[in-house]
């Protein structure tokens, strides 16, 4: 049987042996169906991401011929896309469009939350 750890370390010292001075406690058990919902709610298992939905339509964002030339790199914490562009001459061109893309990319589900676009080379 187990008891608190005051108790325990009181049994200790009468029995002159060394206390428990770990970190650990007892905690109650939770049935491992309710630790999975949590998880996944919390780590939104199972439902689209915005980069899966720019992805998927990155070809009606950027347009057909601008495209292949560029590629979304990463969506960091602060809501800005990174996208790496070949050509500065290109990245210029889509500088100045960068509403027109922002408009589109907040339109799509998941996405509402992006603030910026950062046009980068790679």
């Amino acid at each position: 049987m187990k008891f608190p750890r005051e108790v325990e370390n009181l049994i200790a010292n009468l029995r002159s042996l060394p206390e428990d001075e770990g970190r650990s406690t007892l905690r109650q058990s939770y049935p491992i169906d309710s630790l999975i919902e949590v998880i996944l709610k919390r780590y939104k298992i199972g439902k689209p991401t915005s980069e899966e939905a720019i992805m998927a339509n990155w070809s009606k964002i950027m347009g057909d011929d601008n495209a292949h030339r560029c590629s979304p790199q990463r969506l960091d914490e602060a809501g800005t896309l990174l996208v790496a562009v070949n050509n500065p001459v290109l990245r210029r061109e889509l500088m100045f469009q960068r509403t027109s893309i922002l408009k589109k990319i907040r339109a799509l589900p998941e996405c509402a939350h992006i603030k910026a676009i950062m046009f980068i080379a790679g």
